[in-house]
C-alpha cells in the first residue's frame, strides 16, 4: 500500500516508478475503488503522457466508468431538483452528490450509486410526499424495516424511482438518534449554504469534513475505505486557505459531538496521506482520543483496513469483524442491539432455507 499511498501524496512519484510499483499500485487502486482518481491526479500534474501507456489506459477506462455513474447521479439530482421547483424544502445534498454538484473535493473522480439528501425534521414527511408523487417508491422493506428506519436510524427507508436505477437516502441527521452521539441537525442545516445555479444546498466546508469523518469512522466498519479517507484529503487541500478552517475546525466537532471521529480523520491524514494538517489542530484534536489500548487497537484496526500492507493480504476479515461489532455498539443500546441481530440472525436463517 505505501506505493499508492505515496503516489496520492505525491503524485510526481509517478515518474520513478518501476513496473513492479506499478503493478503493486493497480492491485491497491482496484481494492480501494481510487483508480478514476489516480487518472485525474496523473493529469493534473501533467504526468499522463509520462507513467506507462497501459497503466494510462487502465485509468482512463475506471475514468470513463465511473463518469457514465456521475451521469445517472447528475440526471437523478436534476429530476429531483424539478421536483423541488414546487416543493419549497430545503434539501441539503451530503458526500458524493454534494462534491459533484458544488464541484469541491474530489468530486471528479468520484463514481456515485446513491444520492444523499439531509432535510429538517419537520420537512421529512413533506419530502417523502414529494418523492412519492414524483414517482420515487421504497425499496424491499418489511414491517420490521420500517421500525427500523423510523425509530432508531437516521433516515428513512432508500426512494428508488420506477424508472430509473439511482437509490436515493432521504436523511434527517447524520447520526442515528439512538446512537452515542447526539447530534442537533438544526445546527448543520442553519449553516449550510447554496450551491451556484443549483436548488439545492451543501454543508459549510468544515461540516462537509466532519460528516465524511462521521461516516467512515461511526456510522458504518469503515466499508467507504481508503477512497473516502482520500475525499477528505482534497477537501483539506482545498479549503486550508480559509481563515476560519483549521482555526475552528476542532471546537466546531466538540460543537457538534463529532470530535472522536474527527481526531481518527485527522491522525490517519496526517500518518497515511501526508496531509497538511497543522500540528496546533492535531495536538488540539489528539486531545478528544480515547483511553491509551483503545486508541492502539482502533488504529491498527483503521490502517488495516484503509492501508493494508501486503497486496496479498487485503483481506482483513477479523479487523472487519471487530469494527462490525464496534459500530453496532456505538450506533445502539445493548438491549436494542441485541434484539436487532436476533431479528436479522433469525431472518437470514429463513431466507436461506
Amino acid at each position: 500500500m505505501k506505493v499508492l499511498l505515496k503516489l496520492l501524496s505525491k503524485p510526481e512519484c509517478a515518474l520513478s516508478y518501476s513496473a513492479e510499483e506499478w503493478d503493486e499500485t493497480l492491485r491497491f487502486a482496484r481494492h480501494s475503488r481510487l483508480q478514476g482518481h489516480l487518472y485525474l491526479l496523473m493529469e493534473q500534474y501533467s504526468l499522463l503522457d509520462k507513467i506507462p501507456s497501459r497503466v494510462k489506459n487502465i485509468f482512463l477506462g475506471y475514468s470513463v466508468f465511473n463518469s457514465y455513474f456521475r451521469l445517472q447521479a447528475r440526471r437523478e439530482m436534476r429530476h429531483i431538483a424539478k421536483q423541488l421547483q414546487n416543493n419549497k424544502i430545503p434539501i441539503v445534498l451530503l458526500k458524493g452528490g454534494a462534491y459533484i454538484e458544488a464541484q469541491v473535493g474530489s468530486y471528479a473522480g468520484r463514481r456515485l450509486s446513491d444520492i444523499d439528501l439531509l432535510v429538517a425534521k419537520s420537512d421529512l414527511a413533506a419530502a417523502e410526499a414529494m418523492f412519492i408523487s414524483g414517482g420515487w417508491q421504497y425499496g424491499e422493506v418489511n414491517d420490521y424495516d420500517q421500525h427500523y428506519y423510523r425509530d432508531w436510524m437516521h433516515e428513512v427507508p432508500p426512494f428508488i424511482h420506477k424508472k430509473r436505477n439511482m437509490e436515493v437516502d432521504l436523511h434527517h441527521n447524520i447520526v442515528a438518534p439512538v446512537s452515542r452521539i447526539k447530534l442537533d441537525a438544526a445546527k448543520l442545516l442553519e449553516k449550510a449554504v447554496p450551491i451556484d445555479n443549483s436548488p439545492f444546498l451543501i454543508l459549510e466546508a468544515k461540516d462537509l469534513l466532519l460528516h465524511s469523518a462521521t461516516h467512515l469512522f461511526f456510522n458504518d466498519e469503515l466499508r467507504g475505505g481508503l477512497r473516502d479517507l482520500v475525499d477528505m484529503h482534497e477537501l483539506c487541500k482545498q479549503f486550508s486557505d480559509r481563515k476560519d478552517f483549521w482555526p475552528q475546525l476542532v471546537a466546531r466537532g466538540r460543537e457538534l459531538g463529532l470530535q472522536r471521529p474527527l481526531y481518527y480523520a485527522l491522525s490517519n491524514l496526517h500518518t497515511l496521506l501526508k496531509t497538511p494538517v497543522p500540528n496546533s489542530v492535531l495536538v488540539d484534536s489528539a486531545k478528544d482520543r480515547p483511553i491509551y489500548p483503545v486508541d492502539l487497537l482502533m488504529q491498527h484496526l483503521i490502517q488495516r483496513i484503509l492501508a493494508p500492507k501486503n497486496a496479498d493480504r487485503m483481506a482483513a476479515p477479523i479487523a472487519q469483524w471487530l469494527l462490525f461489532v464496534r459500530s453496532h455498539w456505538i450506533r445502539m443500546p445493548l438491549l436494542m442491539l441485541i434484539k436487532h441481530l436476533s431479528y436479522k440472525f433469525n431472518y437470514n436463517i429463513k431466507k436461506t432455507k
